[in-house]
C-alpha cells in the first residue's frame, strides 16, 4: 500500500512539474522581448486607423452625394 501512494505522489509531483515548466516557457515568450510585442500593437493600431479613415472618408462622399441629390 504505500509503495502505491509513493507511485501516485511521484506522479502527481511529475504532473506538477510539467505544468511549472509549461507556465514559465510561456512566460518567457511573452516576456522575451517588449519590442515585437508593441511592434504588433502598434501595426495593428495603425491598421484600424487607416481603416476607420477609409469608412469616414465613404461616409463623407455619400453625404456629399445626398447633399447634392437633394438640390
Amino acid at each position: 500500500m504505500p509503495e502505491e501512494h509513493n507511485t501516485k505522489q511521484n506522479e502527481d509531483n511529475d504532473e506538477s512539474e510539467e505544468i511549472l515548466l509549461d507556465i514559465e516557457e510561456e512566460i518567457e515568450e511573452t516576456t522575451q522581448d517588449p519590442l515585437v510585442a508593441e511592434q504588433e500593437k502598434s501595426t495593428e493600431l495603425y491598421d484600424r486607423l487607416q481603416r476607420v479613415q477609409a469608412e469616414f472618408d465613404n461616409y463623407r462622399k455619400r453625404m456629399d452625394n445626398r447633399i447634392l441629390d437633394a438640390r
